[in-house]
């Protein structure tokens, strides 16, 4: 992954892999840039790097170009009908970059949103301004992270909430 970093030209094209104790493990594909708030690199809203050549902490694999892995079976789906732990396919504009993130849905309980790996799906005002498409993935069966509190609640599973007394 080092090499892959150290390469950067602005504007490449990678395939990033993360785990996040959020949104489980997803992909993001799309142009890569440096962050003039962090000075590190970043794809869509992920951070990439963590200290110069250094991969952030929740990077598990990057890929140079969009990697095969975001060409999956998918069929068409309305973002209104997607339910929490829906393995699905989203087409976003983030910041002027069209990036594929694959991913599975999150619900986040408090407001009601839903979102694949740090991108808004839908809302209770509708569906998402960036959203430019979104796919059911076909053929595979994963085991979500659990509905969240909060997005920002990284301790807030709703599953490891003690009961209110």
């Amino acid at each position: 992954m080092r090499e892959v970093i150290g390469a950067h030209a602005p504007g490449d094209e990678w395939t990033v892999q993360f785990r996040s104790p959020i949104f489980g493990v997803y992909c993001i594909g799309g142009p890569v840039h440096r962050s003039a708030v962090v000075n590190e690199l970043r794809i869509g809203l992920a951070l990439v790097t963590s200290g110069g050549l250094t991969p952030a902490s929740r990077v598990l694999n990057i890929w140079p170009g969009r990697a095969d892995l975001l060409q999956v079976d998918a069929d068409d789906c309305d973002p209104a009908a997607v339910q929490h732990g829906d393995l699905v396919r989203a087409r976003t504009a983030s910041y002027g970059d069209e990036l594929t993130v694959i991913g599975h849905a999150i619900t986040q309980l408090r407001n009601d949103l839903v979102g694949v790996g740090h991108h808004t799906i839908r809302s209770p005002s509708g569906v998402a301004r960036t959203l430019r498409s979104l796919s059911a993935v076909r053929g595979m069966s994963f085991n979500p992270p659990p509905a969240l509190h909060a997005w920002s609640d990284a301790d807030g599973l709703v599953s490891e909430r003690p009961a209110d007394s």
